[in-house]
């Protein structure tokens, strides 16, 4: 990809470097004409994108400045794209599939297109090279109101093509190999209560049921301190059936509470760590 936007918004030269556009309104404007490649973006736009509701009186200006020093960086960086003014607009003119969130989209309706035909091996293929595009979180590094909603759709598909994959992985029977997969993506959703769950049934699966344990007590921590709440039944439900290895559908009788899960979570998360600490003193031990 030459230009990315499922990351650090940068571009990326024929040489293999990225340009050096800093982190100003030259790059908040190439974010603005990359989402809206090959199509007009007005004057106007470029400066919300940039200042918001309190531009100066030479936005204009220096909106026109910035676009000649993109314009300059890359014809230097010898990368196949134009841009174009025409009255009070200026196109970004470049060939689509050069651009990661392109990318991203197509192999995504590609994954849907092999679900809808019943093959999921297919589906799961570009679903993975999908997310393999991100290198941190959309636009990552404009800060800019206008286009704040661009990011977050980007991230909602995101998280739809994380949880698709995960749904076929699973049911194939494959959940242990999305370990470090879903592992990175609950530091990224911390409270998201359905990747939590993925991953603790993966780290069970791998026979590391403390571990999946503890995300479990994490996440319920997590929600009570930071948000108040407590965790879905779906999420108790996971701790009973890891705790006394029963099956879902098995009632008890005298169901716990919901503190009562919080709590016994945490203790069981202590008891693990004191079990890790010892284990880690013993190996130290002269022989």
């Amino acid at each position: 990809m030459n230009y990315t936007l499922l990351g650090p918004v940068r571009v990326r030269s024929v040489g293999g470097g990225y340009l050096p556009l800093g982190r100003g309104r030259p790059q908040k404007i190439l974010a603005a004409l990359l989402l809206n490649v090959n199509r007009p973006v007005s004057t106007d736009r470029l400066i919300d994108v940039v200042w918001g509701d309190k531009p100066p009186g030479t936005a204009r200006q220096q909106t026109q400045n910035s676009i000649g020093m993109l314009k300059r960086a890359l014809a230097d960086a010898e990368v196949e794209s134009s841009i174009r003014r025409w009255s009070a607009t200026y196109t970004l003119e470049i060939e689509e599939t050069h651009i990661d969130s392109v990318v991203f989209r197509s192999s995504c309706v590609q994954a849907q297109q092999a679900v809808e035909r019943g093959d999921e091996d297919r589906a799961a293929l570009h679903l993975e090279q999908a997310l393999a595009l991100w290198s941190g979180s959309a636009l990552e590094d404009i800060h800019s109101d206008a286009l704040a909603v661009n990011a977050e759709e980007l991230e909602e598909r995101r998280l739809e093509a994380a949880q698709a994959l995960v749904g076929i992985r699973f049911k194939q029977g494959r959940h242990v190999e999305l370990i470090g997969k879903l592992t990175m993506l609950t530091a990224q959703y911390p409270y998201h209560e359905g990747l939590h769950r993925a991953l603790a049934e993966a780290l069970h699966g791998a026979s590391r049921r403390g571990e999946a344990l503890r995300t479990l007590a994490e996440l319920a921590e997590r929600l009570d301190c930071e948000l108040s709440i407590g965790p879905e039944a779906a999420t108790l439900e996971l701790v009973r059936r890891l705790t006394t290895n029963r099956p879902p559908e098995v009632a008890v009788s005298g169901e716990p509470t919901m503190r009562e899960l919080i709590t016994a979570l945490r203790d069981v998360t202590r008891l693990l760590s004191a079990v890790t600490r010892t284990l880690s003193d013993f190996s130290a031990l002269p022989r």
